[in-house]
């Protein structure tokens, strides 16, 4: 009898540490708060959750957002969630949802990743109004010249002359590869707003929205003449380590400025530069503009009508 029951012991000390939730799942509950950009709660929001059993199977769980623009679920996961809300008027979200709270051990020990609700939270953009931008750009293309600041018009997204078909030198744009003080060869981006009142405001995109950018530009925001990405020359000669390339950020931009005698801004086109920004053996740029000036909307239709097609 002792024999069986050291042989049981065993077998279930066996089992229990061959046990690993993130491959044979473990319980979780979630739930998902849904706000509008006025931190009011969005009732009636579709919330389709996908709950992975395993690396290619997911069970998908409705929910509808109540008075309170919440929702939840309770189930068995391996440790991934996703989650797509729709709601008319608004841009669709969509992204991971954290499931977890207990640490690895505690997980293994009770077959759970929480005792609780762990709750998350998504900001929902609402369609205001989307219109057609001017857009354009290039992908890897060689710039005109390396290690120099070259005038750009971003209305025709293109070089100005001698360099291309562009007119008004809206930005001055260089592109940059050199070798470091250690012999390494780095690369970077400069970007200068060509008039003292125009610049840009640095930004993250919006991990959980479909429309991932600003819907408007801030007129009273804190406009830098001057950006730069990776590794670039100064105006001194000197190397100078800007933002890391590769890191998701966007630009917002003014341009085409004029102010009063006072100093306040009568006239101005606004736009942006997108996360895409990157030199490496050429230069990619997607920009988009506002072509109606004092226009602050930066809501291109572009997103707007790929939602509504994937809808």
């Amino acid at each position: 009898m002792k024999l069986l029951s050291v042989a049981a012991l065993l077998f279930t000390l066996s089992a229990f540490a061959d046990y690993r939730p993130d491959r044979d799942g473990a319980l979780t509950t979630v739930g998902l708060e849904v706000v509008d950009m006025d931190d009011r709660p969005i009732e009636g929001a579709k919330v389709m959750f996908r709950v992975f059993t395993t690396f290619d199977h997911c069970n998908k769980i409705m929910r509808d957002t109540d008075a309170n623009g919440y929702c939840e679920i309770a189930g068995k996961t391996r440790g991934e969630i996703t989650v797509v809300v729709t709601k008319d008027d608004y841009y669709t979200s969509c992204g991971n949802l954290f499931y977890r709270d207990l640490s690895w051990d505690e997980a293994v020990a009770e077959h759970r990743w929480t005792r609780g609700a762990v709750r998350n939270r998504i900001v929902m953009k609402p369609v205001v109004k989307p219109r057609k931008h001017l857009a354009g750009g290039m992908t890897l293309r060689p710039p005109p010249a390396l290690n120099a600041l070259l005038p750009f018009d971003v209305f025709l997204f293109d070089w100005c002359s001698p360099y291309g078909k562009g007119i008004e030198p809206d930005f001055l744009i260089g592109c940059y590869d050199v070798t470091n003080a250690v012999s390494q060869r780095v690369r970077g981006v400069r970007i200068l707003a060509n008039h003292c009142v125009d610049g840009f405001v640095v930004a993250r995109p919006d991990k959980w929205s479909k429309f991932r950018h600003a819907l408007v530009a801030d007129g009273d925001a804190d406009y830098k003449q001057e950006v730069r990405f990776g590794s670039v020359l100064g105006d001194d000669g000197a190397l100078d380590e800007g933002r890391p390339l590769h890191n998701g950020e966007y630009l917002i931009f003014r341009t085409r400025t004029h102010t009063n005698e006072v100093g306040e801004v009568v006239r101005a086109n606004y736009g942006l530069i997108e996360e895409s920004l990157d030199y490496q053996s050429g230069l990619t740029l997607s920009i988009h503009v506002n072509p109606e000036c004092n226009d602050k909307s930066l809501e291109h239709d572009k997103a707007y009508r790929q939602m509504k097609k994937g809808r």
